[in-house]
């Protein structure tokens, strides 16, 4: 064995350099360790000195520092989800920049990078799934305007003609009581023609100061008559939250999101019509009820959603058609839940109330201005708002 003059560690007599510093070994100045050598005391071992032999010691702790990028960009991506994707915007470009520069780099966090790629893009899904679902209800909410528009005018025309046809009769009785006596003569000789023995019995028996009975007119039921569907679809806060489909006999009438209505006058033939509730895409989830029309009438009823059913209640059907339209009552200086309240009773259906702050209650509001006039006949399902300030 050969010792090294720098380390003082033992080599094989073969090694011309030291296997633990790198050192050169010159046999012919080394001492070879002996069993009895008790030479002058050997110098201590060194271990990862540096030599001067122009080998390197190994560096053990030289490992990659961690991205910035990467970092930033995963940290910003819970945010993002907080936020409801609001912070997402800016961490997944940071994330996308951190991958790109661990490659070129060598640093590490490329796990963090793709973790906040991932991140960000589902904080993005839920920043669209905001925004879409308003826009989509803003368009709607023109649909509906539109359709109310089309069906107030072609209400209003078919009320001015009914008006006209009235003062017509009205102006001339004397036809009305010339076809009722014409009936009333005709009907008094049908029932002569069908039993004139029993006629002419009753004449000989009765005295001659009786007074020969006139047959009354009846009332003929009306072969068509007008309905008006005064709907209301509740709206869910959290479950069962979809929209309403209405048919009559099988036809389909309208289509309510929650929170909607309808307001549609049809024309049935009188008799029994059934009315079916459906869920928008799924006919499985059904509400029925049904009415007997005989004349004009007004049907109105709730509509409750269910997972697994609709619930139809407060159902009645009214005698008589209720009209379209009201006559707009001064609500400004009233609270603005007698003000709502007022408004409701009269039929109207959108109602909104606008003020400075948020409502949560609203017997602690004062309505100081209404869209329109007191006094005005507005359709019912045209947007009335209350603008609204704090009471005290």
């Amino acid at each position: 064995m050969i010792r090294c003059l720098n380390c003082g560690s033992d080599n094989e007599d073969n090694m011309k350099f030291c296997m633990n510093c790198g050192s050169r070994i010159d046999s012919s100045t080394n001492i070879p360790e002996t069993p009895g050598y008790s030479g002058g005391q050997s110098q201590p071992v060194m271990m990862n000195q540096p030599s001067n032999t122009g080998y390197p010691p190994v560096n053990s702790n030289n490992r990659p520092g961690l991205d910035v990028f990467c970092l930033i960009g995963f940290l910003s991506s819970f945010v993002g989800l907080i936020s409801f994707g609001i912070v997402s915007l800016a961490s997944l470009p940071l994330s996308i920049v951190g991958l790109v520069t661990t490659k070129s780099n060598g640093k590490r966090g490329k796990g963090m990078a793709i973790a906040g790629i991932v991140i960000s893009a589902i904080g993005l899904c839920l920043l669209c799934a905001l925004i879409i679902p308003g826009s989509n209800k803003d368009t709607s909410d023109t649909t509906t305007t539109v359709e109310s528009t089309v069906e107030s005018t072609t209400e209003s025309l078919t009320e001015t003609t009914t008006e006209v046809t009235t003062e017509t009769t009205a102006e001339d009785p004397t036809e009305a009581t010339t076809e009722t006596s014409v009936e009333a003569t005709t009907e008094t000789s049908a029932e002569a023609i069908v039993d004139p023995t029993t006629e002419s019995t009753s004449e000989s028996v009765a005295p001659t100061n009786t007074p020969t009975p006139t047959a009354t007119p009846t009332q003929k039921p009306k072969s068509k008559c007008k309905v008006l569907f005064d709907v209301d679809v509740n709206e869910n806060i959290l479950f069962s939250k979809y929209s309403v489909v209405m048919y009559v006999d099988g036809k389909k009438i309208a289509t309510m999101k929650q929170g909607k209505f309808c307001l549609k006058t049809k024309t049935l033939k009188s008799g029994e019509h059934e009315i079916l509730f459906t869920k928008r895409g799924d006919k499985s989830i059904t509400g029925t009820t049904k009415i007997n029309v005989t004349g004009d009438s007004t049907f109105k009823c709730r509509v409750n959603t269910h997972s697994d059913s609709i619930e139809i209640c407060n159902q009645e059907l009214l005698d008589h058609l209720e009209s379209t339209k009201a006559v707009m009552p001064d609500v400004t200086e009233m609270r603005l839940d007698d003000a709502l309240s007022t408004l409701s009773d009269l039929g109207f259906k959108n109602i909104y109330a606008k003020s400075d702050g948020w409502i949560l209650v609203t017997d602690h509001w004062l309505v100081v201005k209404q869209n329109y006039k007191a006094g005005k006949k507005v359709g019912r399902t045209k947007k009335i708002i209350l603008t609204c300030v704090k009471d005290g």
